[in-house]
């Protein structure tokens, strides 16, 4: 072939190669695959794809200290020099057999550290320490598939939150800023190690002796760190996007030994692969995947017509970022179709899993029945016989307005524990709300009917919400007290029919905001027990009525409808912020209803429903569990491409992906229950 028809990633001679345009689809699964058995560990699953999609590799890259990388590049400048037709010295080469490999990795340093614009790029630091796995793999793209959806128990039970559950990446926060780095290094170390590939066949072409030959040879070997992983994970993640008759295919066409023998010989075509995979992508993908498959073939073709490894690199970027958004695709097309089926089988599956966990002695539950206990003893006193939902209730409630640490919880609510911090931040507000009404009350001195002040008051708390924001608990208000104090006196003003706002009030306001709004406060305290004795009645009476329901009417009822869908990273909330107390309550009853199916047997001893006495026998028989439900993979942070799980993350992460870093909850759960004040 003439070498002007087609440039390689070094410019010499390419080959042509067959484009196969399969056009079968994914097959799409709408009924649960078989569950496989399993073991589990003590901790629930955190699938960091489902809440927390992870973009990160899954090799942590290493880090030498920065000084190494600037005393090499010193080292290796004063050795550059420049030939009389301007192109770049290579470096002094010793007998093959005297050189080391550390010598060889040197020289490629030295090599590299002479190609334009290596600073601006820093490609020597890069190349040296930056991840050899590129930032999304085929291990972390797992997490994605049906099998591992299915048995994750923590997607299991958020998807019955939401009705718009789906996976995203999760570059939030700390870790997704370390991600994005991390990312940024593997592409510019794969440009650095593209520019060697050149700069090692340039001197191939000109070898004039055996030692040189060999010299060369083993330099464009060793700079071989990258690019090999790299198809390797490109034709993985590829046979597990198409059907089973194209895997020949891309097997074939993805053969690794073959594209690196290629490209060592110069005879590698970038751009036929380029358009093979743009058509077999296209066959499968989503159609608004179509102008970002064009858009990698046109940088992949600037590229190699430019000569520009840079361009190059970019394409690559881009094909990891269609396949991931591809697999994305995928999952969530199968959570749609799934969820039905996903709700139905909660409680089952969530109870299968629990006492797997409690005969392999990974779950004690001995916690959660104190604080139920507990709870019981303010019940002991009355006539009639114990309600043992309504001790759930109220021991929920009370925990829900205690001023401790969200380990006041027992380790049963772990899967919840992000929407529990949810709720109490936004009892917390709506407390603090009516705290600021009292204020509003004890300087206004002019007298209002009943109507007027309760329409002064929604005004006021109108006000100060848009001050604080929604949900954010009583922290914000302290932290705002200054601004709540300005915005209550300007509201009396209104009222009297002042022009002036008197500053001897606005302070008076804020000393009394300064004592009453601290969550460890008589005033808060004593609101939050009005609160607890005056509405929970009505937190039982909407849990005892609604969990008569099945789970598909109790999931459609309690969810509100939107037409805005949720990408949930981590443990993260799931609801609209709270903007009444009746929300609140709505919120809670789902959480408690859900919490009583699974662990009433499990963890209270109630066994008067039919479904608990079967719970009590599955407990006494051990049964096996799918093997992808385990604990250790599904607490351990996959280190991939999404709470979800969140991390995605969250469903995933999910990233999911829970860490205090990413701003996310990890329920921590004490020895001993912390004493709290009682309400």
């Amino acid at each position: 072939m003439d070498s002007s028809s087609c440039r390689s990633i070094h410019g010499a001679d390419s080959i042509e190669a067959s484009v196969s345009t399969p056009s079968e689809s994914i097959p799409v699964t709408t009924s649960l695959p078989p569950q496989t058995p399993l073991t589990t560990d003590a901790t629930p699953p955190q699938s960091s794809f489902a809440y927390n999609l992870e973009t990160a590799a899954s090799t942590k890259p290493r880090t030498p200290p920065k000084k190494r990388v600037r005393s090499a590049s010193k080292l290796h400048k004063s050795s550059r020099s420049k030939g009389q037709n301007g192109s770049l010295s290579s470096p002094a080469k010793l007998p093959l057999a005297e050189l080391s490999d550390m010598e060889i990795q040197e020289q490629l340093w030295q090599l590299l550290d002479q190609t334009p614009n290596h600073e601006d790029l820093d490609l020597v630091h890069s190349y040296m320490n930056a991840s050899l796995q590129p930032p999304i793999t085929h291990e972390s793209l797992s997490e994605l598939d049906i099998s591992r959806i299915i048995n994750n128990p923590k997607l299991r039970h958020d998807v019955n939150f939401d009705r718009e559950l789906h996976f995203r990446p999760n570059l939030d926060g700390s870790r997704g800023r370390y991600k994005l780095k991390a990312a940024d290094g593997y592409w510019k170390a794969l440009i650095g190690e593209l520019e060697l590939f050149r700069a090692c066949g340039a001197q191939l072409v000109t070898c004039d002796s055996v030692q040189s030959l060999a010299h060369w040879s083993r330099m464009m070997k060793d700079s071989q760190k990258r690019l090999p992983g790299m198809f390797e994970t490109i034709r993985d993640i590829i046979k597990t996007l198409v059907p089973e008759r194209d895997q020949a295919t891309v097997s074939e066409r993805l053969d690794v030994a073959m594209i690196m023998q290629e490209i060592s010989k110069g005879v590698f075509d970038l751009m036929s692969l380029a358009q093979w995979l743009a058509a077999l992508l296209k066959a499968h993908c989503a159609p608004m995947r179509d102008e970002w498959i064009d858009q990698m073939v046109v940088a992949t073709q600037k590229g190699v017509d430019e000569g520009c490894q840079k361009r190059i690199v970019l394409g690559l970027r881009q094909l990891f970022g269609i396949l991931e958004a591809m697999k994305l695709d995928v999952a969530n097309h199968q959570i749609r179709h799934l969820r039905g089926v996903l709700i139905e089988d909660a409680v089952a599956f969530q109870q299968r899993y629990h006492i797997h966990r409690l005969q392999y002695g990974r779950l004690d539950t001995v916690r959660a029945r104190r604080w139920f206990d507990r709870e019981a003893l303010h019940h002991s006193s009355r006539s009639s016989p114990r309600d043992s939902l309504r001790v759930f209730t109220s021991a929920l409630f009370r925990s829900l307005l205690a001023h401790s640490s969200m380990s006041s919880f027992p380790e049963t609510f772990q899967l919840d524990a992000e929407r529990l911090r949810t709720m109490r931040h936004d009892l917390q507000h709506l407390i603090s709300l009516d705290i600021c009404s009292d204020v509003f009350d004890l300087l206004l001195s002019s007298p209002m009917s009943a109507g007027s002040r309760d329409a002064a008051h929604a005004s006021l708390k109108q006000s100060i919400t848009d001050i604080v924001g929604e949900g954010l608990g009583s922290r914000r208000f302290m932290d705002s007290h200054t601004n709540i104090a300005v915005e209550i006196v300007r509201t009396i003003a209104t009222i009297e029919g002042h022009d002036d706002i008197d500053a001897d009030l606005i302070e008076l306001a804020e000393q009394r905001l300064r004592s009453d709004l601290p969550v460890s406060s008589l005033a808060f305290t004593t609101r939050a027990k009005s609160l607890f004795s005056n509405h929970s009645d009505k937190f039982y009476g909407l849990v005892k009525d609604k969990s008569r329901l099945a789970p598909t009417a109790l999931h459609e009822f309690m969810v509100p409808a939107t037409n805005l869908p949720t990408a949930v990273a981590g443990l993260s909330p799931i609801e609209p912020k709270a903007k009444s107390l009746d929300d609140v309550f709505r919120r809670m009853a789902h959480v408690a209803i859900l919490h009583w199916h699974i662990w009433s047997p499990l963890a209270y001893c109630v066994v008067e429903q039919p479904q608990g006495l079967a719970v009590q026998r599955m407990i006494a028989s051990p049964t096996p569990m799918p093997e992808s439900c385990t604990d250790d993979s599904a607490s351990e942070e996959s280190e991939t491409g999404s709470e979800c799980s969140d991390d995605v993350c969250t469903p995933a992460d999910v990233d999911m992906d829970i860490d205090m870093a990413d701003d996310k909850i990890e329920l921590v759960v004490e020895p001993e229950i912390e004493e709290e004040e009682e309400l």
